[in-house]
């Protein structure tokens, strides 16, 4: 029973893969049409799944240079600090790689189970994005990147 879920969640909801972004470093983008008003994944960002711990900016400003840039390269920041996994920089979700967009085809609302949606038909091809300046509105959180 597990195998026939396994392969029908493969062949129905896996919509995305990582590869190099003309945007910002690597991105996601869809591998087949993604409908309108979906996730594109089945499984939410690790972050909103608990077990995050918070490292304030003090002890974040320890760390070296590289290990910093790399947390923030992959995590939003906030006023008091960044939130991660404890396994961070070892486990990585496919979110974790949303390049930002002022024409974004993603919305990310923090408060809502699925977080990511389409906001309109992605096709194949294409690249993911998401407005995080709008989005991150009023959060207390900052996309660590221009665009």
């Amino acid at each position: 029973m597990e195998n026939k879920r396994t392969f029908e969640r493969l062949r129905d909801q896996v919509y995305c893969r990582l590869q190099p972004s003309d945007i910002h470093g690597i991105g996601v983008f869809a591998i087949k049409d993604i409908p309108l008003g979906v996730c594109p994944w089945s499984t939410p960002n690790h972050h909103y799944s608990g077990g995050t711990v918070k490292l304030p900016i003090n002890e974040l400003n320890k760390l070296s240079d590289d290990t910093r840039e790399m947390l923030l390269d992959y995590n939003l920041l906030s006023k008091s600090g960044v939130f991660i996994h404890p396994k961070e920089l070892e486990v990585f979700h496919m979110t974790q790689f949303l390049n930002g967009s002022k024409d974004p085809n993603l919305e990310l609302d923090p408060l809502t189970d699925t977080i990511f949606k389409t906001i309109k038909e992605i096709k194949k091809g294409e690249e993911l994005t998401v407005d995080y300046h709008k989005c991150l509105e009023g959060t207390g959180f900052v996309y660590n990147f221009s665009y």
